[in-house]
């Protein structure tokens, strides 16, 4: 499967994941991957044209999921394994400290989901897999403490990189966040 086939199947697998957290169960459509991963609402956006919610990589697919689309700029990476004759990069977390990239990949990543975020005045949230490895987020650190706030517990079993970041397991970031908390913003 193409690079961008497997990008977006991890997209409709995120949007499902989302869905079926924001709706507690009952629906796995609540969210779904934007026009052409957000690259419709970017050439848009060059012209002065607004596409609502098209930004990033998830959009909500019912007016249930516009308002955590409104507040999350999501994008979904998936791969990125060994380097291969496609000079795809590989990625790891101690390539923040051991790396020979000038910008580490996972960097680069955030970059763009930064990038996007402020376009859209959102919050960047970056959903990555890794090959044969278990979907996580990332999120700045301050908007961590802010959902510690917001949801009255704290958690702990994740990572912190560069002083403003913090990587963890989406599965853990789903049961310890109650959609609700954005709900009642």
């Amino acid at each position: 499967m193409s690079s961008s086939g497997r990008g977006h199947g991890f997209e409709r697998k995120i949007a499902k994941m989302l869905s079926l957290w924001w709706s507690s169960n009952k629906d796995d459509n609540v969210f779904y991957r934007s026009q052409s991963s957000g690259a419709r609402a970017t050439q848009r956006n060059k012209q002065k044209k607004d596409t609502k919610f098209q930004h990033g990589d998830i959009c909500p697919s019912s007016s249930e999921g516009e308002a955590l689309i409104s507040i999350w700029h999501v994008e979904c990476k998936i791969g990125y394994g060994k380097k291969n004759k496609n000079s795809i990069k590989k990625w790891d977390v101690l390539d923040l400290i051991d790396s020979q990239q000038k910008i580490p990949t996972i960097m680069s990543f955030w970059e763009q989901c930064k990038d996007g975020a402020d376009l859209t005045k959102r919050e960047p949230i970056l959903i990555f897999a890794r090959n044969g490895r278990v979907p996580c987020i990332t999120i700045r650190t301050e908007y961590r403490n802010e959902l510690i706030t917001m949801c009255g517990k704290n958690y702990n079993d994740g990572l912190f990189i560069n002083h403003n970041l913090y990587i963890m397991r989406l599965e853990n970031f789903l049961e310890w966040i109650d959609p609700e908390v954005f709900i009642k913003k």
